[in-house]
This record gives C-alpha cells, structure tokens and sequence, in this order.
C-alpha cells in the first residue's frame, strides 16, 4: 500500500511541554514544509480530533510526534486508543 503525503495533510505534535511545542514550531517554519503544523497539548484534544478526522470533518495527519510522558493521557495509552 502506497500512502502519498500531500501538502494538506497536517503535521500533529502532541506534547504538554509549552517550550517543546515552541522549539518544534521554529523548526518547522524553517523548513521548507508546507504542511499545516498543528499542536496539542493533551492527548484527550488529540483524540477529539481524530474523531472529527473520522467522520471527515478533518484531514488525517501525515505526521503525528508524540510526547510519551504527559500527565493525564501518556502517549502509549493514546497510541491504544487510537488503535
């Protein structure tokens, strides 16, 4: 299966660390990515947009970089129940 990344596709970063959702926008707008760059900073905001991508109301992302250590939602409790 062949999955093309198109320049709609959002590039998501789930992350509770204001400095590191920070850090990570710079970098990304020094590329030469054209992707929407999107934050979340909990995992439950994150799943309430996969359920509007779901439904089709949101574009699924190409990227998703994930914080493993947050507080409510951890990534690896996120990545099940996104599965």
């Amino acid at each position: 299966m062949n999955i093309i990344m198109t320049r709609t596709d959002p590039i998501i970063m789930v992350d509770d660390s204001v400095a590191d959702r920070l850090i990570a926008k710079r970098c990304y707008h020094k590329s030469t990515l054209q992707n929407p760059f999107m934050t979340f900073s909990e995992g439950t905001e994150f799943l309430t947009h996969m359920d509007s991508v779901l439904i089709h109301e949101a574009l699924m992302p190409a990227l998703v970089l994930l914080d493993l250590n947050m507080p409510k939602l951890d990534g690896f409790e996120l990545l099940g129940c996104l599965r």
